[in-house]
């Protein structure tokens, strides 16, 4: 799904890294990712070396874990979908880009984070490793937590008023009703 994504909103250098992202939050992602996906591989090709970390769930958790990872490549899918061309890993804005306040962007103002935590947690679930939890979303969490704001500052100097207004009607991370 992010492959697809990725090639539909045109691959270049800037897709992944913008001088406007600062060397501190691009090391801090690609560190997350490294880690994060680095503890996935592990545990596909070595099992016994995250052993110490296994987690005795019983199985309905672990297919509620599954659940939550489909829902979670739903909403990657629902927000590849409503970004379209405006995709980009890296911290910028495209050509002629647009507010996108439709899709899963009605609800949250971030939804690619809910997305990508929904299925961290439910892989991690379903492999039943803590090791994978926790590197997994303290990674996603830091990212998160460092990156928001400058998305957020960017898109607010971009759009404006309507940006200030979307972010006083959309809640951040949570939809009003969960909150």
């Amino acid at each position: 799904v992010w492959l697809h994504a990725a090639r539909r909103s045109g691959l270049s250098r800037q897709f992944f890294y913008r001088s406007t992202e600062g060397p501190l939050t691009a090391g801090l992602i690609r560190l997350s990712l490294l880690l994060g996906n680095g503890c996935v591989l592990l545990y596909c090709f070595t099992p016994q070396w995250l052993g110490f970390a296994q987690l005795p769930l019983v199985d309905g958790v672990r297919w509620m874990g599954g659940l939550l990872a489909l829902l979670g490549t739903f909403l990657i899918r629902r927000v590849f979908q409503h970004l379209g061309r405006h995709f980009s890993t890296s911290l910028d804005l495209k050509a002629n880009h647009q507010l996108i306040v439709t899709g899963p962007y009605r609800w949250v103002r971030h939804p690619m984070y809910v997305a990508y935590f929904l299925c961290w947690l439910g892989w991690s679930m379903v492999a039943s490793n803590l090791c994978m939890l926790i590197i997994g979303l303290s990674g996603l969490a830091v990212v998160a937590w460092v990156r928001t704001p400058k998305e957020e500052a960017m898109m607010r100097e971009q759009f404006g008023e309507s940006y200030t207004h979307y972010c006083k009607n959309t809640p951040r991370y949570l939809p009003k009703r969960y909150r």
